[in-house]
Formats: C-alpha cells, sequence, structure tokens
C-alpha cells in the first residue's frame, strides 16, 4: 500500500485501487473500512477509473478491507488517519489463482426436514481419483471444494436412511455448483426376537421346538434351540410378536 495526494480535501479517506499484475485500475471493488477490532466504520466502491472516497467520520484510525471477484481479498494495517491527512492510499489486489468449483448442496429427510449428520461421499469417475466425505450440518447442507470439471459420483450414507447415490458433472464456468436437494427414502429396519428356553431346574433346552406368532396369534416362523437353548429370528417387522415353545 502506498499513499498519494488525495484528489479531494474532505473529511474521507480517499484512494485508488489497482491490478497488482498489469497496473491497470480496478472498478467496482468493495472497500470496506473497520476499526482495529474489525468493527464497520463505513464502506463504498471504486470507480471506473479506480478511485474510491469514503467518510471517515470522527475515526482516528481504520483498517482498509478490499475485495473483488476474481481478486485476493485485502487488507491493510491500522492506518492512523491524522497521519495521512490530506493524503489517500494505492492499493494493488493480486489476481486470485483458481481454486476450483465449490459444490454446495442440502439433504433432507422422507418428512422433508433437514438430515444432519448425513456421510455425503464424493468421488471423481473420469480419473478415478481418491473418494471425499464430509457430514450433512444441522440445517442438512454439505460442501465439496476445489473440483474439477468432471463426472463424479455423490453417495449419501445414514443408519435409518436408504443409501442414496446419483452422477452428475459440475459446469466449468461457474465457480459454485448447486446441487439439486436429496430427499432420503426412510429405511425399512428389521429386527430380531431371540432368547433362552429352560427347564423346571432352570438348565438350558437344547433342540426345543420354537414358534413366532404376530400379535394376533398368526404362526410365522419355527426354528429350534441350540446346545446352550438359545433361539433367534430374524429379520422381522416392526411389530408386537409372540413365542411358543415345546
Amino acid at each position: 500500500m502506498a499513499v498519494h495526494e488525495a484528489r479531494a480535501q474532505e473529511n474521507c479517506l480517499t484512494g485508488y485501487v489497482s491490478d497488482k499484475s498489469t497496473g491497470k485500475p480496478v472498478e467496482g471493488a468493495c472497500i470496506k473500512l473497520t476499526d482495529n477490532g474489525l468493527n464497520s466504520i463505513n464502506q463504498g466502491y471504486s470507480d471506473s477509473k479506480g478511485y474510491f472516497r469514503i467518510p471517515v467520520g470522527s475515526a482516528a484510525s481504520c483498517r482498509v478491507l478490499v475485495a473483488k471477484k476474481s481478486y485476493c481479498t485485502y487488507t491493510s494495517d491500522l492506518i492512523n488517519l491524522a497521519c495521512i491527512g490530506k493524503k489517500g492510499v494505492d492499493i494493488a489486489l493480486s489476481p486470485a489463482e483458481s481454486e476450483g468449483i465449490v459444490l454446495f448442496g442440502c439433504v433432507r429427510d422422507y418428512l422433508r426436514k433437514p438430515a444432519q449428520g448425513v456421510r455425503v461421499t464424493l468421488l471423481r469417475m473420469d480419473k478415478m481419483v481418491g473418494e471425499e466425505s464430509t457430514l450433512t450440518n444441522s440445517e442438512g447442507y454439505f460442501l465439496f471444494d476445489r473440483l474439477e470439471h468432471g463426472t463424479y459420483r455423490i453417495t449419501c450414507e445414514s443408519p435409518v436412511h436408504e443409501t442414496y447415490s446419483r452422477m452428475f458433472q459440475p459446469a466449468a464456468d461457474n465457480p459454485v455448483y448447486i446441487l439439486e436437494t436429496i430427499y432420503l427414502k426412510r429405511k425399512e429396519l428389521k429386527g430380531t426376537v431371540f432368547g433362552v428356553i429352560t427347564d423346571s431346574h432352570d438348565m438350558p433346552v437344547p433342540n426345543a421346538v420354537v414358534v413366532l406368532f404376530s400379535g394376533d396369534n398368526v404362526p410365522l416362523q419355527v426354528t429350534r434351540t441350540n446346545e446352550k437353548g438359545v433361539y433367534m429370528f430374524y429379520n422381522l417387522e416392526m411389530g408386537t410378536y409372540k413365542i411358543m415353545a415345546k
């Protein structure tokens, strides 16, 4: 940052924004003035010739933050406005290197509510590079960055939802690719019924016949206990069951 003669003698901070690599003026850069704690004082924009003039009020000092698309954000040290007096500041912005595409998405459950804690995995298919994973936040959102143009597979996994998977290709000319909302289906949960059959002396009964009934007494499955008297029925729908043993 350099200091130059201001174009006017108002109670303002004036300056000039340029491209560091070409020296050309940068139009439409957002200039934010803050105090030392980054609390806002005022803001403005550079004009077509790169100049700006922003009132500072009674502020004795300020920091200058400058942002412009395709450039790195600039932050100055604390500037003593009394020392600058009627002078302005020259700010040279460095062009930002391309850091790829940002992928943004939202996952919702079968009730259309945000699905938190869903593991989202991204795999580049046309290059078969290593996969990346993240978890959705409390609002069901997730982000991936540094994506290149190509073909990807996205997978969503959750203990209570069916696995979701699809292919997509982010557009190379858009820095942020917004994936359409993902709606997960409820997983059909299955349960087990198990136990031990014993005799009147509390000893395990091997090879006993055990029948599983529905809540309205319809026989559903049959099995036998093992040498320790243990039986188990599995892959059962949620509900009420009865058993009978012999």
